[in-house]
């Protein structure tokens, strides 16, 4: 049995905040939050989710969700499921990247995920490059239970990647992806979960049955006190439908208390997401 502490998670409007990232729309609201097109996105609200079309091959096209203030929560992030972003014989990719108020006070860009599809090969990248971690970990999970933990040393520098993970090949099946900001230790974390799946880890591990990954910006130089606005921008594909999209708030335990950390506090969204395969 996992204990997990205090959570809730909300559905809420929010106020637009235009950053200096890039030019925005008039705000949208879907699933309670508001979305605002980048480039020449469209948006439109279907029967099966949120249509993000009319994306181009630049990179530049997607989307901006405005995070809500946090209301005295130690931990606040975002937790979405997008489905088409595998499509056959083409490169693919989703790029998300949250701002926030940094050491300047303005909004800017913190830190980025970069989900790809290259030749058929699937990898994720990373950037912590702007906040400079102490160090990243790398945590792995199956049904919860932790697989393997692995950590990189101080000092990282620019992107890295890690190759060979099973982000679906089926344009069917959602990607379940969340990013988060820890106020109490300024730790930044992202995570996605799958089907069950066999991949290598960053050190050359191979495990089987892996179903869920953290990676963790730990003790970063630089500090941002909000994570503001979430941006998604995508590649090489002409639409992806985002199923369920959850602002999610842990209040008054910090995560940088837990061992292990997050892990245990998103398990219930790797359910919620396994769901899906089995039609629960």
């Amino acid at each position: 049995m996992i204990s997990l502490p205090q959570s809730r998670t909300i559905r809420a409007s929010a106020v637009l905040l235009v950053g200096a990232l890039s030019q925005t729309a008039l705000a949208q609201t879907f699933f309670g939050l508001d979305h605002s097109t980048v480039g020449n996105a469209d948006l439109e609200m279907t029967a099966d989710g949120l249509s993000i079309r009319n994306l181009g091959a630049t990179g530049k096209d997607g989307v901006d969700i405005c995070m809500p203030p946090p209301s005295g929560s130690s931990r606040m992030g975002w937790f979405g499921h997008v489905r088409g972003l595998r499509q056959p014989a083409l490169d693919t990719g989703i790029r998300l990247a949250c701002s926030g108020v940094g050491p300047s006070g303005i909004p800017e860009e913190a830190c980025s995920m970069l989900v790809s599809h290259v030749a058929g090969i699937p990898s994720v990248t990373f950037d912590f490059s702007s906040i400079q971690p102490g160090a990243v970990r790398v945590v792995y999970y199956s049904h919860g239970q932790v697989l393997l933990e692995e950590v990189l040393p101080a000092p990282v520098a620019g992107p890295f990647p890690i190759s060979g993970v099973p982000v679906s090949l089926d344009p069917l099946i959602p990607l379940g992806i969340s990013a988060h900001l820890d106020f109490t230790c300024h730790c930044w974390v992202f995570d996605w979960t799958w089907d069950t799946s066999r991949m290598t880890t960053l050190g050359g591990s191979e495990l089987l049955g892996c179903d869920h990954v953290e990676v963790h910006a730990e003790t970063p130089a630089v500090q941002f006190s909000s994570f503001d606005t979430l941006h998604a921008s995508f590649t090489g594909v002409s639409e992806v439908m985002v199923t369920t999209e959850l602002i999610e708030a842990i209040d008054d335990v910090s995560a940088c208390d837990l061992a292990p950390p997050f892990g245990q506090l998103d398990f219930s969204d790797v359910v919620q997401f396994l769901q899906c395969f089995s039609g629960g």
